[in-house]
């Protein structure tokens, strides 16, 4: 069984873009950059104090229903980048969409993720229904959401960012926060990391999380940065216990209905195998595969990328949080790999790129990659999806934005 893939492929996006762009890497194979440590110490110098509305993210107001075509031109340029981006990667099939600051929309898909729902040409939301579509797996992209979930739980009063998780795990430091396992500083292993986990199939979060629990804290709370999976199951049951509601209401109710993202479902051990389009490893059919209903609130969806532009611009518009809960989401951010520069936040990060900075969240499992980010400067909201694990997909946002910017 392959484990759960976090975004810290991200760490090789300079050689990916190397290769993406069709030119031979300069470094030799002994060359490659080395994958920098699991933990990287919460230092001054290792954070970054930001907001989502510096340097102005400026979007017009959209209703959420039938959006206007971007030109032309631009769509081509879209469509030709995509099919390029599928060929140099090998991959079997890529699915993607981009709003502008306008809200003027472009989505499409080829290889073997043709169909999977979008914009059509004329700005209308397309698609099958939700019993016989497969989509592909939103992965970590979706802790996204359930960081939004837990923000807007904290402007109810639910709870607040430094309460104690010892109020629901009795078992763990009393010095553990929320906000420690939502920018994944509290030193509790991921689930996924662990050896037990990879003889497991079907497994509930709860089981999950005791497994985490047991094995220790790999470091103190606070003092490291380290992605842990296990941080957003905690998150989810910790949003049920204060809610009184299930994840899968709170996530249909608080977001999935306010959007609307009509293609979009919480992943369960009995819709799974219907609800995933098939995986594959570079364009070769992947006969086992994780169980990938196992990441629960750490990456809970089947998706399209049109249903998370849309969420993204939705957060973007204040239609589910407010600006100041927003720029919560992006203080006091920890460093998360050197090249390019990335900030890991509350359930989203900051990449520092040549092309300018991106906010969001990828994420991948055994055959399924996923990301949805925002450009800061231009407002323009991406997503990309692939059924293929054999390339991370952020060098495919930069891509696509190079496209637009032409």
């Amino acid at each position: 069984m392959r484990r759960l893939i976090p975004s810290v492929l991200i760490r090789l996006l300079p050689v990916t873009l190397v290769l993406l762009s069709g030119c031979k890497s300069p470094l030799g194979q002994s060359e490659l950059p080395l994958e920098p440590p699991l933990f990287w110490p919460i230092s001054s110098e290792n954070t970054l104090s930001s907001s989502w509305l510096e340097d102005s993210i400026h979007v017009a107001a959209t209703d959420g229903g039938t959006h206007i075509p971007l030109p032309g031109g631009a769509r081509a340029r879209l469509d030709s980048t995509l099919q390029v981006i599928l060929e140099r990667t090998g991959t079997a099939g890529y699915s993607a969409a981009v709003m502008d600051a306008e809200g003027a929309v472009w989505s499409g898909s080829c290889g073997a993720l043709v169909g999977c729902p979008g914009w059509t040409d004329e700005g209308d939301t397309l698609g099958g229904t939700l019993e016989d579509l497969p989509l592909p797996h939103a992965a970590s992209t979706g802790k996204f959401l359930t960081a939004i979930l837990v923000m807007k739980a904290i402007e109810g009063g639910a709870f607040a960012l430094d309460d104690p998780v010892v109020r629901w795990y009795p078992q763990v430091e009393t010095e553990i926060c929320i906000r420690h396992l939502l920018n994944h500083s509290s030193g509790i292993p991921s689930f996924d990391m662990l050896p037990d986990y990879q003889a497991l199939q079907v497994a509930n979060p709860d089981e999950l999380i005791e497994m985490s629990l047991a094995a220790g804290r790999v470091f103190a709370p606070g003092t490291y940065w380290s992605y842990s999976n296990t941080g957003y199951l905690m998150l989810g049951r910790i949003l049920e216990a204060t809610s009184g509601r299930d994840y899968a209401n709170l996530l249909q109710e608080q977001i999935l209905d306010v959007v609307p993202m009509p293609h979009t479902r919480l992943l369960s051990p009995t819709n799974q195998e219907q609800a995933v389009a098939t995986g594959y490893h570079g364009g070769v059919t992947l006969e086992e595969h994780e169980i990938w209903s196992n990441p629960w609130a750490a990456g809970p969806v089947a998706t399209c990328p049109s249903d998370l532009v849309a969420c993204m611009r939705a957060l973007l518009e204040g239609k589910l949080l407010q600006s100041a809960t927003m720029d919560q989401m992006l203080q006091n951010m920890h460093l998360q790999a050197l090249a390019p520069k990335v900030y890991y936040g509350f359930g989203c990060y900051i990449i520092q790129s040549p092309l300018g900075d991106l906010i969001g969240h990828a994420g991948g499992i055994c055959g399924q990659r996923s990301a949805l980010f925002v450009h800061r400067q231009s407002g323009r909201v991406l997503s990309v999806m692939t059924n293929d694990d054999i390339s991370p997909p952020e060098p495919a946002i930069f891509m696509l934005l190079a496209a637009m910017i032409e």
